[in-house]
């Protein structure tokens, strides 16, 4: 994803939190500026994921993806 489309979460539609394995540090930059909060490194199936995030279960974590001249990120 672009990091300038993390602009359309806005509010009015109650973004709160982004679980994701991994991403650069531009877009979580820009989540957080929207107040929005970021967790990375997160992984498994969908559905497993969402239970174990509104049980508590998740933590933030290491992005699973490094951005720099070399890049190179599995998955996306």
């Amino acid at each position: 994803m672009n990091p300038e489309n993390c602009r359309s979460f806005s509010p009015a539609i109650r973004v709160t939190h982004v679980l994701a394995g991994g991403m650069g540090p531009r877009a979580v930059d820009l989540f957080c500026e929207n107040n929005i909060e970021v967790f990375l490194g997160v992984q498994g199936k969908i559905d497993q994921v969402i239970s174990d995030f509104i049980a508590g279960k998740i933590a933030p974590g290491e992005s699973s993806c490094t951005h720099g001249p070399d890049h190179e990120c599995e998955g996306h």
